[in-house]
Order: structure tokens, then sequence, then C-alpha cells
């Protein structure tokens, strides 16, 4: 299935319509086709959408994120999705004060020196957004899986269709 309708979303993340329609009139959430039929307009969500609402979902509840940064940063991931095919790596938010920096880690190399070996990881910077403060119980720098997102996010698709 290549679009889902509201209803999908809501029934693949598990969440209610009152919340939802809450996200998406603040522009936390947005949807990828808006069709006109007849009089209404009807929203089509493609599975990257609902992928970055899963993630921005994910960083709200379980790391506590104040909601424009979880915006952010699932809006961000989405445009790379976007742009650049199914973005499946880990993103790393670090926290240094009022800014949250979204980088995403490269495949490490070894350099090896006196017999020693340091392990080192080119980054990528993606963004770096002014942090907004929050009860957030986080203090220096947490990892966010969208693999595992994006595979518990295909499962409840493949057991509601």
């Amino acid at each position: 299935m290549d679009s889902f309708q509201l209803k999908d979303v809501l029934a693949i993340l598990e969440m209610d319509r009152g919340r939802f329609n809450e996200w998406v009139s603040r522009g936390l959430v947005q949807a990828e086709h808006w069709l006109k039929k007849g009089s209404r307009i009807h929203k089509e969500y493609s599975k990257i959408d609902i992928y970055a609402i899963a993630i921005f979902k994910t960083l709200l509840d379980d790391a506590q994120l104040p909601r424009e940064n979880a915006a952010q940063v699932s809006k961000m991931w989405r445009s790379v999705s976007l742009e650049n095919g199914l973005f499946t790596q880990p993103l790393f938010l670090i926290r240094e004060k009022d800014l949250l920096t979204i980088i995403q880690p490269a495949t490490p190399s070894q350099d090896f020196k006196d017999g020693g070996s340091d392990l080192v990881f080119n980054v990528s910077v993606l963004s770096n957004i002014e942090y907004l403060q929050s009860n957030s119980k986080w203090r220096f720098m947490f990892v966010v899986n969208t693999g595992q997102i994006i595979d518990e996010t295909n499962a409840r698709i493949a057991l509601i269709f």
C-alpha cells in the first residue's frame, strides 16, 4: 500500500483522533498529499509520513522532548528521507545548554598508532536547533534508533493490512 488515510494512520500509530488533529493544526506533523474530493479535502499519508510521525511520537512520549523540538527532528528526518531515500541510520541528539545538535554518525574507521587503536567516527551535523526547556530528564546525549521505529511501524502496518 502506497498511501494511507487518516483512519489507517491512527490505527497504525495507536492514537486517538483528537491528539493527532491537534498535532496537525499546530503544524507539528504534516501530510505529503492533499486531495480534493468534491467539496472536501482529504489528506493522504505515505509510509515516510507515518514513520516521521512515529519518530515524533517517540521523541515526545519516550524522550520527553518539547513538541517543537520533536517536530523539528522528525521533519528534518522526513526531509532527508524524501530527498535521499529512506533514512534508517541512528540519529544522535546532543543537548548542550540551549542548543540541540542532531548528528548522523558515519561508518567508524580504525587508526592504529603505536600498537594502540583509536576508533574515529566521522559525523555529519544534520541540524542545530534551539532547545526549548522542558521536563526532559536526559542531560547529554541520546540515540534515536530510527531503524527500530521503522521496523515496529512496519510490523503494525502488516498486522492491520
